[in-house]
């Protein structure tokens, strides 16, 4: 089987985004939906996440974090590594500097 087809049998949003963490070899992944106010809502997780970070991301409005700007670009946004990226991306600095404390507290 391959992922596409893996998500299509999934039986609800959280087993879909499992499929996708997997076909990817990732430790974590989160699935946020756009709603009616403007903001983007968790509403499936996988792996562990400290607290402060878990509180952080329940909502995110567009433009904020990662998922927040690729939600604004309509295209999607990357960081090596949250802890060392220094590059900016392709259009600048995408890592926050307090989203690396949050993951080193």
């Amino acid at each position: 089987m391959n992922v596409v087809t893996d998500i299509r049998a999934a039986k609800d949003l959280s087993d879909a985004l499992g499929c996708v963490v997997r076909a990817f070899g990732a430790d974590t992944g989160t699935l946020h939906l756009l709603e009616d106010d403007g903001r983007l809502h968790l509403k499936a997780l996988t792996g562990q996440f400290p607290p402060p970070v878990l509180a952080m991301i329940q909502e995110i409005p567009v433009g904020k974090g990662m998922a927040g700007l690729a939600v604004e670009r309509r295209e999607p946004v990357d960081a090596c590594n949250i802890q060392t990226d220094t590059s900016g991306g392709r259009h600048g600095l995408i890592v926050r500097r307090g989203a690396r404390q949050q993951y080193t507290s």
